[in-house]
């Protein structure tokens, strides 16, 4: 059994940084941005910021992509923040 590492920040997935695709002059470029959790702060000062409305789309879409290889650890994180409220 591997041990499931949980992120921090579903944002970054704890790395500081998001890197996208972006296409500029015909050509396709990886483009990183900070995220806004305490890892990408390091990066702020010299790296453009994730949109707020964006960080809640990365969030959610790495949350479902971790969710297909750790169900079970899915399930009770869901469980536990519908408990909470959140």
């Amino acid at each position: 059994m591997r041990k499931v590492k949980i992120p921090e920040c579903w944002i970054c997935r704890d790395l500081g940084i998001i890197v996208y695709k972006k296409e500029a002059h015909g050509q396709l470029y990886d483009t990183a941005i900070s995220c806004v959790c305490k890892k990408g702060e390091e990066n702020a000062a010299f790296m453009a910021r994730i949109k707020d409305d964006m960080a809640e789309v990365v969030a959610e879409e790495n949350f479902k992509e971790w969710a297909k290889y750790f169900p079970e650890e899915a399930k009770k994180i869901l469980k536990s923040k519908r408990e909470v409220g959140a």
